[in-house]
């Protein structure tokens, strides 16, 4: 696969000379996200999983609070 991708680019880049470095980064970053693959996704995953644990322990917080308020 890494060949494949590896010959995609020099291709493209063929065609457009004035591609840089960063922009073919950029690129595969981006292709990264979309897909699942990229290390952001992965991220997000954890930030939304960090969140979701956070939102779950206030709440049950509140409501024992507001129980042994009662």
């Amino acid at each position: 696969m890494a060949r494949e991708i590896e010959c995609l680019i020099e291709e493209f880049q063929d065609r457009h000379p004035r591609t840089a470095a960063k922009d073919v980064q950029q690129a595969l970053r981006i292709v990264g996200v979309r897909t699942g693959v990229g290390q952001l996704r992965q991220k997000a995953v954890l930030v939304g999983l960090a969140l979701g644990v956070g939102l779950l322990a206030f709440l049950l917080f509140g409501i024992m609070y507001f129980r042994s308020a009662g």
